[in-house]
């Protein structure tokens, strides 16, 4: 999945989310025209979003939005993954990505430093 991801790496954060806004299953209404219910649910059933997420045209987006903003942290189903399994991958996400930010670009240049100081990165 790590690898899958990596396409993502260079989407920021708003297109990301639009893109799942668009077109997540999770996302279609209900019968009343409603959100489902269930969204951010601590309790979501994990056989419900494991048939959902399978067929999902945004499950990369919505998975690697999710490990960028809440990460490890975050509660219920995302991307078909709970928490034990997000947690997994989280760390195997952290790996690929502090990696690659320390990594040398396709001419061999090291990417420059950021002038904020630290890396910004409060993922956890």
């Amino acid at each position: 999945m790590v690898a899958r991801l990596r396409r993502l790496r260079q989407v920021d954060d708003d297109a990301l989310g639009a893109a799942i806004r668009g077109a997540a299953a999770c996302l279609e209404p209900q019968e009343d025209g409603q959100a489902p219910g269930w969204l951010h649910d601590e309790y979501t059933d994990p056989d419900l979003a494991l048939r959902l997420c399978a067929g999902c045209p945004v499950r990369d987006e919505c998975t690697e939005l999710e490990l960028r903003l809440a990460g490890a942290r975050a509660v219920g189903m995302w991307g078909a993954y709970g928490e034990r399994g997000r947690q997994a991958l989280h760390r195997a996400w952290q790996t690929v990505e502090s990696t690659t930010e320390t990594a040398t670009d396709a001419a061999g240049r090291v990417p420059a430093a950021s002038s904020e100081g630290g890396d910004g990165d409060e993922r956890g």
